[in-house]
């Protein structure tokens, strides 16, 4: 073996030392113009209560009833929130107050507690940036963007798995803003579910799969995944019942349950709390994707194929009763015959993993839109 030298002694690596893309972003430059997205021309949408509230965060802040103890924590992460403008400013920033720094062991800063943008109108959106910040602090100053002047759909998406107290958006002094090119004017798309709904472990926030389906539809989606806590309970489904109106549910809350039972028991419940004010929404039951030690237990698909049948003959129970508008898919294969290689912990998808689901789910999600 050969022996350590000084400059091979145990030491901490800093990669920024050497290759300036890895190392934070720059602060804002002097005159920058500072922008309130919530107070136009900007739009912001993902949250449905925001006009009554006027604080980011997915679920209302006085419930009618009591919501369960992780939900109403979990609301505060930001997961779906998105901040759309025009303009022709040559740079864009964001000063940023979050609840928290980010805290999570397998899940990349950027997607748990940063904002990325996609530059391009409605349905050609394309990755720009995303922030780089301290993961170690709950403030941070960012450029995201720095180009040649011209107008500019921007789109940027809030955290995923991290609260944000406050947010503005920097262009340059001289720059002008405008509301930005229109997306399709249908209420909003929600989706309901789990940690994989809300994100979990996404690099950035734009490739959670509601927001990519969100930019290749172009329509608003609404984030109401709740990592390890969303379980069809019906107060939960009273409080989403409250929007004024949605174009398409989908439920996709079956990693979260403990049996094929409880799906049984909650799924008929929770769809007619939503019928009670949405009569004839579509709704989709999506059942979880498959988990990576699947195959290295004996039967080890048995349980998540009974979940799934589960789920199944519930859809088609409430189909017979007479209600059309819901229909059921299997979500065994959106991630593919690998889906293995398509998580980070054999359940939380990557990147890959999302854009597979999104792929998967993006046709039939076109079908009920354009039925």
């Amino acid at each position: 073996m050969t022996p350590q030298t000084k400059a091979t002694e145990s030491k901490a690596v800093d990669a920024t030392r050497f290759d300036p893309a890895m190392a934070t972003a720059g602060k804002a430059e002097a005159d920058t113009r500072w922008l309130d997205p919530s107070e136009g021309p900007a739009q912001m949408s993902g949250f449905a209560w925001f006009d009554q509230d006027r604080i980011y965060r997915r679920m209302p802040a006085t419930p009618l009833e009591v919501l369960p103890q992780s939900v109403d924590s979990l609301a505060n992460c930001t997961a779906g929130g998105t901040i759309r403008l025009r303009t022709d400013s040559p740079r864009l920033m964001l000063r940023v107050e979050l609840r928290g720094p980010a805290r999570m062991v397998h899940m990349a800063p950027t997607g748990e507690a940063g904002f990325d943008v996609y530059i391009g109108e409605p349905g050609a959106e394309r990755f720009a940036s995303v922030t780089k910040f301290d993961s170690a602090q709950a403030d941070y100053e960012v450029t995201l963007l720095n180009v040649e002047r011209r107008w500019r759909d921007l789109t940027l998406h809030f955290p995923l798995y991290q609260g944000v107290n406050r947010v503005e958006v920097g262009i340059a002094g001289d720059a002008s803003v405008e509301p930005p090119t229109p997306q399709i004017d249908e209420p909003p798309l929600l989706f309901y579910g789990t940690s994989i709904t809300q994100g979990g472990c996404a690099t950035r926030p734009g490739m959670a799969y509601p927001a990519i389906l969100a930019r290749r539809l172009q329509r608003v989606c609404l984030n109401l995944g709740f990592s390890g806590s969303g379980r069809g309970e019906p107060e939960v489904a009273r409080a989403l019942s409250t929007i004024d109106a949605c174009r398409l549910f989908v439920l996709d809350y079956d990693a979260n349950c403990p049996s094929a039972e409880h799906l049984q028991q909650t799924i008929p419940v929770f769809v007619e709390i939503l019928r009670e004010r949405h009569a004839t929404t579509p709704i989709l039951v999506v059942s979880r994707v498959p988990s990576a030690l699947e195959f290295d237990r004996p039967d080890g698909d048995a349980t998540r194929l009974e979940r799934m049948q589960a789920q199944r003959e519930a859809v088609e129970a409430i189909q017979t009763a007479g209600d059309p508008a819901i229909q059921f898919l299997d979500g065994s294969l959106l991630m593919g015959a690998d889906h293995y290689e398509c998580t980070v912990d054999g359940s939380h998808p990557t990147d890959l993993g999302f854009l597979r689901m999104a792929d998967g789910l993006e046709p039939v999600l076109r079908q009920i839109l354009d039925s």
